[in-house]
């Protein structure tokens, strides 16, 4: 059986927000991970140098989680009311769009710091784990494949934006063609309709036939 627009919508919904949840949850604890070590002389001391990491792992997740708050509500109003896209449609188009960049942005500054985990991991206190440093491994490869589901939802959006629309009837299935057409005016019969009483009658000899008899009486 061939599925819908809406269908395909829904199915490509499902492990794009299984991904992103995922990505969310990972990248807040990750997030705290990070700020544990932010300040910790026995871990380098990095500082203002863990800014744009911690910014990624914070401002991300948040985002995308509400994203997909406001995706799972306006998907289940369009699919039950058929409204049609319409602008909250293309808004939600274009947040999936714009949001798959900024996990994709979390995912490369998260790679280009990963050599800080070995030094946090070798801290005295302790602070940071095999479990955080696999947290991190796991927050930027989940980004990445967020970013891709995301992309996809975008694109599936877009090509399946008039399965959301309300079912259109045609003029003849309204009934109203005949009220548009209207009655004939001229009078003259339709091709293939049968030909009125009007039009059968006898037309009387005109023009040659006339001077024929006028002829023969002289």
């Amino acid at each position: 059986m061939a599925l819908g627009g809406r269908a395909w919508t829904w199915l490509i919904y499902l492990p794009c927000t299984a991904a992103s949840v995922l990505f969310a949850i990972v990248g807040l604890v990750t997030f705290g991970d990070l700020a544990q070590v932010q300040y910790d002389d026995s871990a380098g001391h990095l500082g203002s140098q863990l800014n744009g990491a911690m910014a990624a792992t914070f401002m991300a997740p948040v985002i995308t989680g509400g994203l997909l708050v406001m995706s799972f509500f306006l998907l289940i109003k369009k699919s039950w009311t058929r409204s049609g896209a319409g602008f909250s449609y293309g808004w939600l188009t274009s947040w999936y769009a714009m949001n798959s960049m900024l996990v994709l942005l979390t995912g490369i500054v998260l790679t280009a710091n990963k050599h800080w985990t070995s030094t946090f991991q070798s801290s005295i206190k302790g602070i940071w784990t095999k479990s955080a440093t696999n947290a991190y491994v796991a927050t930027y490869i989940l980004a990445f494949i967020s970013c891709a589901f995301q992309l996809v939802m975008a694109a599936t959006l877009i090509s399946n934006r008039k399965s959301f629309g309300g079912a259109q009837l045609t003029v003849d299935e309204l009934g109203l063609s005949d009220r548009l057409r209207g009655p004939s005016s001229s009078g003259i019969p339709e091709a293939g309709s049968p030909a009125s009483p009007e039009f059968t009658q006898p037309v009387p000899a005109t023009g040659s036939a006339r001077t024929g008899a006028w002829s023969t009486g002289v």
